[in-house]
């Protein structure tokens, strides 16, 4: 599940390790909604990962401290709406009263410690059927080109029930073992081997009351950009 928009996109993600001696910042960009109940449930979980992950929720996850914040942390998760445009630049992840973040602000903004961004929101990894199709330049692809090494996204419409078990193994993956704190993020494409496994093996009660198998297009959502 791991791809690159093009080669020189890989070769930066590959260069330039910054080595750290604990786990990196990271920031958590939540915007519950009445369609997505479970954000919370999925932010509490990855606040769990420790005293190092910081979190922006509802009214305080504004544009210009979202912004502020991906200047200041190499890891970022994402647990609200996207939105995908027809205009490449104006694929958005949804804030604050509907208040937008597009790819436009994001390339605009200097992410010199970006490492790891997990968009944990519809659509990210996914073209608009209008846009020009020899190109990717949707949310994932647009946050490895700034800056980003390793990047998750989804390929279509994320069920809100899966959002916290998705994460849960994803981040369970790349915590784990014994790998120097700086380089963890090289961890995320197994992560997403991980989710997709874990959530394929899962059962579900149905309306009938029997238990039945999870659908292939929920556990093969997320796709890996990067190193």
């Amino acid at each position: 599940s791991s791809y690159t928009p093009t080669l020189s996109a890989l070769i930066r993600a590959r260069s330039g390790v910054v080595h750290h001696s604990a786990p990196p910042l990271l920031l958590v960009i939540g915007q519950p909604a009445k369609d997505i109940p479970r954000v919370e449930e999925e932010i509490e979980k990855v606040r769990g990962l420790g005293k190092f992950v910081n979190v922006l929720l509802g009214e305080g996850a504004s544009r210009e401290r979202v912004i502020s914040g991906l200047e200041q942390h190499p890891w970022v998760h994402f647990a609200c709406h996207g939105h995908l445009d027809a205009q490449p630049f104006n694929s958005a992840f949804v804030l604050r009263g509907e208040e937008r973040m597009t790819l436009l602000d994001v390339i605009k903004a200097k992410l010199p410690k970006a490492q790891l961004a997990f968009l944990s929101a519809c659509h990210t990894a996914e073209q608009h059927p209008k846009a020009v199709l020899d190109e990717v330049l949707h949310l994932a692809a647009g946050m490895q080109f700034c800056g980003f090494k390793s990047v998750i996204g989804t390929m279509w419409a994320l069920v809100d029930t899966d959002g916290p078990t998705l994460a849960g193994s994803v981040y369970s993956h790349i915590m784990e073992g014994d790998v120097e704190p700086g380089m963890r993020y090289k961890r995320a494409a197994g992560g997403v081997r991980r989710a997709a496994i874990e959530l394929r093996d899962t059962k579900e009660m149905g309306p009938d009351g029997v238990e039945k198998e999870i659908n292939a297009q929920r556990w093969v959502i997320l796709v890996h950009f990067g190193a």
